[in-house]
């Protein structure tokens, strides 16, 4: 999968720790700990903009 999309965030000195230190608890880089958590969100349904949306309640 081409990875090509850059995403710039702004953090507070506490949330780069808290990200930093997570990352460095779990062997990880910071953009594994990101691309990780993206996994974990619901899925958007592009027809009904809700979350976790079933074909069958359209």
């Amino acid at each position: 999968m081409a990875r090509d999309k850059i995403l710039r965030v702004r953090l507070s000195d506490r949330e780069w720790e808290v990200l930093k230190n997570y990352a460095e608890s779990k062997d990880y880089t910071l953009s594994e700990v990101i691309r990780d958590y993206l996994k974990t969100l619901a899925e958007i349904d592009p027809v009904t903009e809700s979350e976790g949306a079933i074909a069958e309640d359209r």
